[in-house]
């Protein structure tokens, strides 16, 4: 996993009351070893590893932009489904700071003005909950709630997520 990620972590340690020695940021580490930061974290809180992911994850846009990243973010488009959208070519730019790293892949299905299917695809199934609260989060960004569903993996190993906007008004599409 990437170094940036294992630097969020320590972030979102951080806002949580708890300390962690921060890793450097482009350097690739063994997924056990951010596995066992989580673990670490949730020992810490109290929490179980799936409810810290997510709540990592919807804390992520946050803690990226405070790294720095925010531009990345805002190029991404003016509306919440142009940004989900956008994330694999987000993620392809990011592999050229991280060489070697193994990016998940989101890409959009569908899309009216209730709801989205995104497919989400991941050697890290177990990071789907951290992959749920990124979602839940970048809505925000876009003064938006939504709620969202994780369906069952497909033959083809793409998990689909469907999104339902919780909110009127914000930038949907």
């Amino acid at each position: 996993m990437n170094g940036l990620i294992h630097t969020l972590l320590s972030d979102y340690a951080s806002v949580r009351g708890v300390d962690l020695p921060e890793d450097a940021m482009f350097e690739q580490h063994p997924d056990a070893s951010t596995i066992a930061r989580v673990a670490r974290i949730a020992e810490l809180v109290g929490s179980s590893e799936v409810e810290v992911l997510r709540d990592f994850g919807s804390r992520f846009p946050e803690l990226v932009r405070g790294r720095g990243y925010g531009s990345v973010l805002a190029a991404m488009g003016p509306s919440y489904t142009a940004f989900l959208g956008q994330l694999d070519a987000m993620h392809a730019g990011l592999s050229v700071s991280f060489p070697g790293v193994q990016m998940p892949s989101f890409s959009l299905e569908s899309a009216d003005e209730a709801r989205c299917t995104l497919l989400y695809r991941s050697i890290r199934g177990s990071l789907t909950p951290l992959a749920v609260g990124i979602l839940e989060g970048s809505a925000r960004l876009f003064e938006l709630t939504v709620d969202v569903v994780v369906e069952r993996r497909r033959l083809d190993g793409a998990v689909p997520i469907v999104i339902v906007r919780g909110s009127a008004g914000g930038r949907w599409r």
